[in-house]
């Protein structure tokens, strides 16, 4: 029972997933997945981005950037008593992985991540090289 439960949410997300990447974010794509959901904000030359991660410890979280892409990574695991006394589950462990194409190029020195209370907030600043520069004429 609990797994026909679990395929039928995954059908819920997959085709959520569909319906809702169709819509135009601007520059702002992600790349497939759907876990950890997060939320993104630019306040000037910063990318914010900001994603609930209830259970995820540092040690098993990975951020990567590459190619104008941001990689997150990792895995959750909750163990809570023996499996087959098992009632009912809506939380257990999962992996995850998703990637994101940035809006700009990012200047890696200035790269800042944080893990708090199960809130991940990552910073990034767009790189100097990538910002629109005046063209004097003469």
């Amino acid at each position: 029972m609990l797994t026909q439960w679990s395929q039928l949410i995954d059908q819920i997300l997959a085709h959520q997933e569909k319906v809702f990447s169709n819509q135009n974010y601007g520059e702002w794509q992600h790349c497939g997945g759907t876990y950890p959901r997060i939320n993104l904000e630019q306040e000037g030359d910063d990318l914010f981005i900001y994603s609930e991660l209830p259970g995820v410890q540092k040690k098993n979280l990975r951020l990567e950037i590459k190619d104008n892409q941001l990689r997150l990574s990792g895995k959750r695991s909750l163990a809570f008593g023996k499996e087959e006394k098992l009632l009912h589950r809506e939380r257990g462990g999962q992996e995850f992985d998703r990637t994101f194409r940035l809006p700009f190029r990012v200047d890696s020195e200035k790269i800042q991540a944080s893990l708090k209370d199960g809130i991940l907030e990552i910073q990034l600043t767009q790189s100097p090289e990538d910002k629109a520069q005046n063209i004097t004429i003469h």
